[in-house]
Order: structure tokens, then sequence, then C-alpha cells
């Protein structure tokens, strides 16, 4: 081992591995969105890629997912399978239910076409 840290795709590929559970402790990134598993339960988004279509429909750092495409959303794992699922159905984006400031709304977040079928993108 040469001491030399990975890249920092390389790091959220192993920690999000295609049929391995996530990672807790780290942050992934999908749908534009670094998200990591919160104390209450769902995915704390830490932040929010500029330009992304959840940027655009208004996802901030502090919201927190609690389900995608109606199933819930404990890891990260789970929310790439449910973008995957909706990929593979032809489907263009995921009904995200987010928890933000006691509240609950439902934000439909467009899939990136190019990403790869595990949702990072």
């Amino acid at each position: 081992k040469s001491g030399i840290r990975p890249e920092e795709a390389s790091l959220r590929n192993r920690a999000l591995g295609k049929s391995g559970p996530y990672a807790s402790g780290t942050a992934a990134r999908i749908l534009g969105l670094s998200v990591a598993p919160s104390d209450s339960g769902g995915l704390a988004i830490q932040g929010v890629q500029r330009n992304s279509d959840a940027a655009l429909k208004g996802l901030q750092a502090g919201d927190v997912i609690v389900q995608a495409n109606g199933r819930d959303a404990a890891s990260a794992a789970a929310l790439s399978a449910a973008v995957a699922e909706a990929k593979k159905a032809g489907r263009k984006d995921v009904l995200l239910l987010i928890a933000r400031n006691g509240q609950h709304i439902f934000v439909p977040v467009q899939i990136d076409p190019k990403a790869p079928d595990d949702g990072q993108g």
C-alpha cells in the first residue's frame, strides 16, 4: 500500500458497491445530491450540485429524503436502487418524499440518462 488516498470517485464506488451495502458515515453522490444517513432516519442532504435538477427544484442541505418512488430511503444503496429501477422502467424522474422543517413535500427529480445505473451523477 502506497499510503496515497484514492480519488473521490473510487472511494464513492467502493462505498456504494452496486450489490454491497452503503458504508455508513460517508457521503454518496446521487441525483446531484450529496447524501449521508440521517440520525432521524432517511438520507440527509449534505450538498446539492449547482445547476442540477435537484437544485432547480429547490432541494437544499439539511433536507432529509424519506422515500424514493414510495420506498424507504434508509440508505444510499436504497436510493440508488430506486434510481436504477426507475431508469430500467424508462421513467425520467424519481419522486422523492422530502422532510423539511417538520413538513413533508414530494419533489420529482430528473434522472441523468448518462449516469451509471447505480444512480451516481
